[in-house]
Protein backbone atom coordinates (compact mmCIF):
# COMPACT_ATOMS: atom_id res chain seq x y z
CA UNK A 1 0.00 0.00 0.00
CA UNK A 2 1.19 3.08 -0.87
CA UNK A 3 2.31 5.47 1.75
CA UNK A 4 2.91 9.00 3.42
CA UNK A 5 6.08 7.98 5.06
CA UNK A 6 9.48 10.25 4.51
CA UNK A 7 11.82 9.67 2.29
CA UNK A 8 15.23 11.18 3.86
CA UNK A 9 17.36 7.39 5.04
CA UNK A 10 17.95 8.27 8.00
CA UNK A 11 17.26 6.11 11.29
CA UNK A 12 16.98 5.58 14.61
CA UNK A 13 18.09 2.85 16.66
CA UNK A 14 14.58 0.88 15.25
CA UNK A 15 15.35 1.70 11.88
CA UNK A 16 17.88 -0.01 9.26
CA UNK A 17 18.48 1.05 5.50
CA UNK A 18 19.87 -0.27 2.70
CA UNK A 19 20.48 3.06 0.41
CA UNK A 20 20.50 6.95 0.13
CA UNK A 21 18.50 8.25 -2.67
CA UNK A 22 17.71 12.15 -3.57
CA UNK A 23 14.39 13.65 -4.91
CA UNK A 24 13.96 17.86 -5.84
CA UNK A 25 11.26 19.09 -3.82
CA UNK A 26 9.31 19.61 -7.10
CA UNK A 27 9.16 15.53 -7.34
CA UNK A 28 6.59 13.66 -5.98
CA UNK A 29 7.75 11.45 -3.13
CA UNK A 30 8.83 7.82 -4.38
CA UNK A 31 6.44 4.99 -3.89
CA UNK A 32 6.70 2.90 -0.39
CA UNK A 33 4.94 -0.10 1.14
CA UNK A 34 3.83 0.55 4.63
CA UNK A 35 3.45 -2.83 6.45
CA UNK A 36 1.95 -3.90 10.04
CA UNK A 37 4.15 -4.98 12.40
CA UNK A 38 2.46 -7.06 15.43
CA UNK A 39 0.37 -9.97 16.45
CA UNK A 40 -1.13 -12.42 13.29
CA UNK A 41 -3.75 -14.28 13.99
CA UNK A 42 -5.43 -16.79 11.43
CA UNK A 43 -6.63 -19.80 10.72
CA UNK A 44 -4.58 -23.23 8.58
CA UNK A 45 -6.16 -26.41 8.40
CA UNK A 46 -8.53 -25.68 11.47
CA UNK A 47 -5.56 -24.84 13.76
CA UNK A 48 -5.43 -21.57 15.06
CA UNK A 49 -2.43 -19.60 14.50
CA UNK A 50 -1.55 -16.47 16.80
CA UNK A 51 2.13 -15.05 16.51
CA UNK A 52 4.18 -12.20 16.01
CA UNK A 53 5.09 -10.17 12.44
CA UNK A 54 3.95 -9.49 9.45
CA UNK A 55 0.89 -11.40 7.65
CA UNK A 56 1.86 -11.97 3.74
CA UNK A 57 -0.12 -14.10 1.59
CA UNK A 58 1.69 -16.72 -0.58
CA UNK A 59 0.64 -18.08 -3.67
CA UNK A 60 -2.96 -17.81 -5.69
CA UNK A 61 -3.67 -14.68 -6.02
CA UNK A 62 -7.77 -15.23 -5.01
CA UNK A 63 -6.96 -17.50 -2.31
CA UNK A 64 -2.98 -17.34 -0.52
CA UNK A 65 -2.08 -19.11 2.23
CA UNK A 66 -1.33 -16.70 5.14
CA UNK A 67 1.80 -17.40 7.04
CA UNK A 68 3.57 -14.57 9.74
CA UNK A 69 6.83 -13.41 8.69
CA UNK A 70 9.86 -11.37 10.51
CA UNK A 71 11.80 -9.11 8.70
CA UNK A 72 15.58 -10.39 8.37
CA UNK A 73 19.28 -9.42 7.73
CA UNK A 74 20.02 -12.93 8.54
CA UNK A 75 18.94 -13.70 4.42
CA UNK A 76 18.53 -12.19 1.03
CA UNK A 77 16.30 -14.75 0.01
CA UNK A 78 12.91 -14.51 1.58
CA UNK A 79 12.51 -17.85 3.56
CA UNK A 80 9.01 -19.29 4.02
CA UNK A 81 8.10 -21.97 6.63
CA UNK A 82 7.04 -25.45 5.18
CA UNK A 83 4.35 -27.73 6.55
CA UNK A 84 7.51 -30.18 6.91
CA UNK A 85 8.42 -28.36 10.00
CA UNK A 86 5.49 -29.45 12.26
CA UNK A 87 5.65 -33.28 10.82
CA UNK A 88 6.07 -35.11 14.34
CA UNK A 89 10.00 -35.64 14.31
CA UNK A 90 10.53 -31.61 14.07
CA UNK A 91 8.05 -31.13 17.24
CA UNK A 92 10.87 -30.47 19.99
CA UNK A 93 8.49 -31.91 22.78
CA UNK A 94 5.66 -29.46 21.00
CA UNK A 95 2.30 -29.98 19.86
CA UNK A 96 1.51 -29.34 16.27
CA UNK A 97 -0.68 -26.56 17.42
CA UNK A 98 1.90 -25.10 19.22
CA UNK A 99 4.66 -25.54 16.16
CA UNK A 100 2.92 -23.68 13.97
CA UNK A 101 2.20 -20.97 16.17
CA UNK A 102 5.52 -20.90 17.03
CA UNK A 103 6.64 -20.57 13.40
CA UNK A 104 4.02 -18.22 12.57
CA UNK A 105 2.28 -20.40 10.22
CA UNK A 106 3.05 -22.62 7.14
CA UNK A 107 3.08 -22.91 3.52
CA UNK A 108 2.23 -26.28 1.67
CA UNK A 109 4.75 -26.81 -0.33
CA UNK A 110 2.42 -29.04 -2.75
CA UNK A 111 0.30 -26.30 -3.74
CA UNK A 112 3.33 -23.98 -4.79
CA UNK A 113 5.54 -24.00 -8.23
CA UNK A 114 8.90 -25.49 -7.38
CA UNK A 115 11.96 -23.57 -8.17
CA UNK A 116 15.87 -24.63 -8.01
CA UNK A 117 17.46 -24.27 -4.85
CA UNK A 118 21.03 -23.31 -6.81
CA UNK A 119 20.64 -20.02 -6.48
CA UNK A 120 20.10 -20.10 -2.52
CA UNK A 121 23.79 -21.19 -1.14
CA UNK A 122 25.63 -17.78 -2.30
CA UNK A 123 23.38 -15.34 -1.71
CA UNK A 124 22.47 -16.28 1.80
CA UNK A 125 25.78 -17.95 3.53
CA UNK A 126 24.05 -16.73 6.72
CA UNK A 127 21.43 -19.08 6.07
CA UNK A 128 24.13 -21.89 5.65
CA UNK A 129 25.80 -21.32 8.85
CA UNK A 130 22.88 -20.99 10.62
CA UNK A 131 21.50 -24.56 9.34
CA UNK A 132 24.79 -26.37 9.77
CA UNK A 133 23.95 -26.94 13.48
CA UNK A 134 21.18 -29.65 12.28
CA UNK A 135 21.48 -30.83 8.93
CA UNK A 136 24.49 -30.49 6.35
CA UNK A 137 21.64 -29.67 3.62
CA UNK A 138 20.35 -25.94 4.23
CA UNK A 139 17.14 -26.37 1.88
CA UNK A 140 15.88 -29.29 0.50
CA UNK A 141 13.17 -27.65 -1.93
CA UNK A 142 12.58 -23.97 -3.08
CA UNK A 143 9.18 -22.60 -5.00
CA UNK A 144 8.85 -19.26 -6.71
CA UNK A 145 5.77 -18.15 -5.76
CA UNK A 146 3.99 -14.31 -5.37
CA UNK A 147 4.49 -13.03 -1.60
CA UNK A 148 0.96 -10.48 -1.57
CA UNK A 149 2.27 -7.21 0.48
CA UNK A 150 -1.06 -5.55 1.60
CA UNK A 151 -2.11 -4.65 -2.23
CA UNK A 152 1.03 -5.48 -3.94
CA UNK A 153 2.37 -8.92 -4.86
CA UNK A 154 6.08 -9.37 -6.03
CA UNK A 155 6.87 -13.51 -7.03
CA UNK A 156 10.45 -14.37 -6.56
CA UNK A 157 12.32 -17.78 -5.48
CA UNK A 158 11.62 -18.24 -2.02
CA UNK A 159 13.69 -21.24 0.22
CA UNK A 160 11.56 -23.41 1.90
CA UNK A 161 12.11 -24.31 5.87
CA UNK A 162 11.65 -27.62 6.45
CA UNK A 163 13.95 -28.60 9.20
CA UNK A 164 15.92 -27.27 12.13
CA UNK A 165 14.91 -25.63 15.30
CA UNK A 166 17.60 -22.53 15.09
CA UNK A 167 15.01 -20.13 14.26
CA UNK A 168 11.15 -19.84 14.72
CA UNK A 169 8.92 -17.60 12.05
CA UNK A 170 9.78 -17.33 8.58
CA UNK A 171 12.50 -14.67 7.07
CA UNK A 172 11.35 -12.06 4.87
CA UNK A 173 14.93 -11.41 3.45
CA UNK A 174 16.00 -8.02 3.52
CA UNK A 175 20.12 -7.82 3.73
CA UNK A 176 22.12 -6.18 1.45
CA UNK A 177 21.33 -8.07 -1.78
CA UNK A 178 17.61 -8.88 -0.76
CA UNK A 179 15.44 -9.59 -3.89
CA UNK A 180 12.29 -8.99 -2.84
CA UNK A 181 13.53 -5.10 -2.47
CA UNK A 182 15.03 -5.43 -6.28
CA UNK A 183 12.05 -6.55 -7.15
CA UNK A 184 9.85 -4.12 -5.85
CA UNK A 185 11.97 -1.08 -6.80
CA UNK A 186 12.03 -3.04 -10.81
CA UNK A 187 8.58 -2.93 -10.54
CA UNK A 188 8.05 1.27 -9.94
CA UNK A 189 6.34 -0.25 -6.28
CA UNK A 190 8.95 1.40 -3.98
CA UNK A 191 11.46 4.03 -4.85
CA UNK A 192 14.77 2.77 -3.47
CA UNK A 193 16.18 -0.35 -1.90
CA UNK A 194 15.56 0.56 1.77
CA UNK A 195 13.56 0.25 4.39
CA UNK A 196 12.81 1.05 8.19
CA UNK A 197 11.37 -0.74 10.70
CA UNK A 198 9.93 0.19 13.97
CA UNK A 199 9.39 -3.19 16.04
CA UNK A 200 6.57 -2.10 18.62
CA UNK A 201 6.26 -4.02 21.67
CA UNK A 202 5.16 -7.05 23.21
CA UNK A 203 4.58 -5.53 26.43
CA UNK A 204 2.12 -7.29 28.37
CA UNK A 205 0.66 -3.85 30.18
CA UNK A 206 1.48 -1.59 27.32
CA UNK A 207 1.20 -3.36 24.00
CA UNK A 208 2.42 -1.33 20.64
CA UNK A 209 1.67 -1.92 17.13
CA UNK A 210 4.85 -1.49 14.85
CA UNK A 211 5.20 -0.90 11.23
CA UNK A 212 7.67 -1.84 8.41
CA UNK A 213 7.89 0.99 5.30
CA UNK A 214 9.40 -1.12 2.42
CA UNK A 215 11.62 1.96 0.56
CA UNK A 216 11.28 4.68 3.22
CA UNK A 217 10.73 5.16 7.15
CA UNK A 218 8.05 6.20 9.03
CA UNK A 219 8.31 9.75 9.79
CA UNK A 220 5.83 9.31 13.03
CA UNK A 221 8.51 6.91 14.32
CA UNK A 222 10.99 9.27 15.01
CA UNK A 223 12.07 10.94 18.27
CA UNK A 224 14.71 12.39 18.75
CA UNK A 225 18.44 12.44 17.54
CA UNK A 226 18.16 11.24 14.23
CA UNK A 227 20.95 8.60 12.40
CA UNK A 228 21.56 7.29 8.99
CA UNK A 229 23.52 3.94 8.89
CA UNK A 230 24.13 1.94 4.92
CA UNK A 231 24.03 -1.86 5.52
CA UNK A 232 27.21 -3.03 3.56
CA UNK A 233 28.09 -6.47 1.98
CA UNK A 234 29.11 -8.29 5.52
CA UNK A 235 32.59 -8.67 5.39
CA UNK A 236 34.40 -9.69 7.58
CA UNK A 237 32.02 -11.90 8.65
CA UNK A 238 31.75 -11.69 12.64
CA UNK A 239 31.64 -14.81 14.57
CA UNK A 240 31.91 -16.70 11.20
CA UNK A 241 28.40 -15.51 10.42
CA UNK A 242 27.53 -13.07 7.91
CA UNK A 243 26.84 -9.87 9.50
CA UNK A 244 25.60 -6.93 7.01
CA UNK A 245 24.76 -4.36 10.24
CA UNK A 246 27.67 -4.15 12.41
CA UNK A 247 28.21 -1.88 15.27
CA UNK A 248 30.72 -1.11 18.17
CA UNK A 249 28.97 -1.02 21.58
CA UNK A 250 30.65 1.23 24.23
CA UNK A 251 28.74 1.35 27.14
CA UNK A 252 26.04 -0.26 28.04
CA UNK A 253 24.66 -1.05 32.01
CA UNK A 254 21.75 -3.32 32.91
CA UNK A 255 19.55 -1.83 36.01
CA UNK A 256 17.63 -4.73 37.54
CA UNK A 257 15.07 -3.15 40.75
CA UNK A 258 17.07 0.04 40.66
CA UNK A 259 20.84 -1.69 41.44
CA UNK A 260 22.90 -0.45 37.93
CA UNK A 261 25.77 -3.51 36.52
CA UNK A 262 27.90 -1.89 33.85
CA UNK A 263 28.29 -4.56 31.16
CA UNK A 264 30.29 -2.90 28.76
CA UNK A 265 32.66 -0.09 29.10
CA UNK A 266 35.11 1.80 27.68
CA UNK A 267 38.00 -0.68 28.25
CA UNK A 268 35.81 -4.14 26.90
CA UNK A 269 33.91 -2.83 24.04
CA UNK A 270 31.81 -5.31 22.37
CA UNK A 271 31.63 -5.78 18.38
CA UNK A 272 27.63 -7.01 17.97
CA UNK A 273 25.22 -7.59 14.57
CA UNK A 274 22.10 -5.62 14.74
CA UNK A 275 19.69 -7.95 13.54
CA UNK A 276 15.86 -7.47 13.00
CA UNK A 277 14.69 -10.81 13.46
CA UNK A 278 12.62 -11.56 16.73
CA UNK A 279 12.57 -14.58 17.86
CA UNK A 280 8.55 -15.30 19.28
CA UNK A 281 10.27 -18.27 22.08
Amino acid sequence: MASSSNFNFSALSLVFLLAVHACAQTCLPPPTIELTFGRCSFIYNDAEINSYGILVGVGNSSNPENICVMPSTVVNSTMLQSSEICDSDQLDNMTRAQCLSRRGGVVTRDALPSAPTDSLPGLNPGWVSLMSIDTTVPWQYAVQAAVQLRDQTVTMIEGLITQGQQHTASHLGLAESSPLLQSLKDAGLIGARSWGLNAGSQSYSAPRVGSLVLGGYDEESIEGNFFSYDIPVPNPPLNDRPCPLKVKIVNMTLTVQNVSNSMVGPANSLTACIEPYVSQW
